[in-house]
């Protein structure tokens, strides 16, 4: 089971269901993807994401490595 600090208590039936099985890590059905997707709100959605990249990155923080690569230097050449 997931660690987290939602109140499951205060969601609608419908989000409580769903909120539920992803804490349980469940797998949810793609029509529950699209409910949340259509009426959970962007805060609740990012809540049980972070929740799930904490738990498979053993709380992680993952940030893109920048890579600066030397640009070829081009000669412009002008044909009459």
């Amino acid at each position: 089971m997931l660690k987290s600090n939602l109140v499951v208590e205060q969601l609608s039936n419908g989000l409580k269901s769903i909120v539920q099985k992803v804490i349980n890590q469940e797998r949810i059905t793609e029509k529950e993807g699209l409910f949340l997707y259509t009426k959970a709100p962007l805060a609740l959605l990012a809540t049980l994401a972070n929740t799930i990249r904490e738990q498979k990155n053993d709380n992680k923080r993952i940030f893109p490595q920048i890579i600066l690569l030397p640009l070829p230097q081009y000669e412009l050449l002008i044909l009459d």
